[in-house]
């Protein structure tokens, strides 16, 4: 509150903090973290099962959340509701298409890898190489490596 007020006072502009999240790590696992140039999206990700050395893929990993914007780290983060959603979208394009009735499904099948690797992290192309997924890229830091969850910033949102 102190923190807000003074920051009011020193802009004069009214703030409002519309959500904040705290993240504390285990033991076995560590934050990194990104600023976007200019301030304007931020980013927290937890990496579990990593190596002392491993600053350089936490911050990549931060930063590709902020490019990308992710839905969640893996498929089961989207919820069921917005996943059957997409299904039904997609089912009814298909059909809509002319595609005979048991060709629809393999179609459905094949747009929601498609919605998949376009919103859940693990499944994403890596921005600085799109030709390796961030789970690709996460499996290369160590068997163990586990992406537990990320949080994503953004003025305005």
């Amino acid at each position: 509150r102190e923190e807000l007020n003074g920051l009011r006072a020193k802009i004069g502009e009214n703030l409002r903090l519309r959500r904040w999240v705290r993240l504390a790590a285990d033991d076995d696992a560590r934050i990194g973290s990104y600023i976007h140039f200019g301030s304007k999206i931020g980013v927290l990700v937890e990496i579990a099962g990593l190596d002392a050395d491993a600053d350089d893929l936490l911050r990549d990993v931060a930063m590709h959340v902020a490019a990308a914007a992710p839905a969640g780290v893996s498929r089961e983060d989207i919820p069921e509701e917005e996943r059957e959603r997409e299904r039904k979208v997609l089912r009814e394009q298909a059909e809509e298409e002319g595609k005979p009735p048991e060709i629809v499904e393999k179609i459905v099948e094949g747009r929601m890898r498609k919605f998949y690797e376009e919103n859940t992290l693990l499944e994403q192309g890596f921005v600085k190489d799109p030709d390796r997924t961030v789970g690709d890229l996460l499996g290369e830091a160590g068997p163990d490596a586990s992406i537990r969850r990320f949080v994503r910033f953004e003025i305005g949102d």
